[in-house]
């Protein structure tokens, strides 16, 4: 299950900043799943949303994604503040940065045994 997020900074920001913030702090918080979760940050290379960023949420299960997010548009539960414990100060640092998600899908993957590498390989 993968949660996709249309990333967008708050005028104020330098999006090299957070590019640099995301890929040395953020990045390396984030390597291994916790609990079933793994956040990536996209940045878009080519297309509609070319130097946009995205937010993917990778669960390992649905179910796993409706413990932390039982309700459509709802707020996470208190498993999901639990889970974030290990990296709060990172993710209080991403909070400065002041990013919105407007829009946002969750995906089920249809293929997962397709040959293709993980999603956060």
């Amino acid at each position: 299950m993968l949660g996709a997020h249309s990333i967008e900074l708050d005028a104020s920001v330098d999006a090299d900043v957070f590019e640099k913030f995301i890929v040395e702090k953020f990045a390396p918080a984030w390597k291994e799943p916790r609990d079933g979760l793994q956040i990536v940050f996209l940045k878009g290379d080519r297309g509609a949303r070319i130097g946009r960023f995205q937010l993917v949420f990778v669960f390992d299960s649905e179910e796993t994604r409706n413990r932390y997010f039982p309700e459509e548009g709802g707020d996470a539960t208190p498993v999901m503040a639990k889970t974030l414990e290990p990296v709060s100060e990172v993710m209080q640092e991403l909070g400065q940065f002041g990013i919105e998600s407007k829009a946002f899908t969750d995906y089920q993957v249809l293929t997962p045994k397709s040959g293709a590498k993980s999603v956060t390989e």
